[in-house]
């Protein structure tokens, strides 16, 4: 008996050719869970590792919440909405491992984790030296309100 993952190799699934940069709003596989969604979100962390949020195909009763998986699990199924999808013109050069400051706050830190979403919105996971890592006082904020210290 065939696998999951098999069967969409049949029917047409294959590996991404980037797998590192998938666009947002295809059409993709999980070999491992077998859940089979729309990517809504990629999220880089400190340590390289890439996930994506996968909004799984429901009933069309229910929305299920989104599942955040690895990018090596990931099968394409097919382009989904990514077609249609319009990238922002101004995304942030902000990138994991730099050193920000919020405008609003002014607090600063370092950037650990770095979420983009289906919308072009970006939100930076900052953690503030001398901090317990993931404490209270590392936050999520928008990154237009980020800027580089000067």
């Amino acid at each position: 008996m065939a696998s999951k993952a098999e069967e969409k190799i049949k029917l047409g699934a294959t590996e991404p050719a980037d797998p590192l940069n998938i666009p947002l709003g295809t059409e993709v596989f999980d070999v491992v869970t077998g859940i089979q969604g729309t990517l809504t979100q990629r999220v880089e962390c400190i340590g390289g590792n890439i996930r994506y949020g996968i909004q799984p195909v429901g009933d069309g009763k229910v929305v299920l919440d989104t599942i955040s998986l690895d990018y090596h699990t990931l099968l394409i199924v097919g382009p989904g909405c990514s077609a249609v999808r319009t990238e922002v013109a101004n995304p942030t050069s902000i990138r994991v491992k730099d050193r920000v400051k919020n405008v609003a706050s002014g607090f600063e830190g370092i950037v650990l984790g770095k979420i983009t979403f289906f919308n072009g919105c970006e939100y930076l996971e900052i953690q503030g030296e001398g901090t317990k890592v993931w404490s209270r006082e590392g936050f999520r904020m928008p990154a237009r309100r980020e800027r580089y210290p000067r």
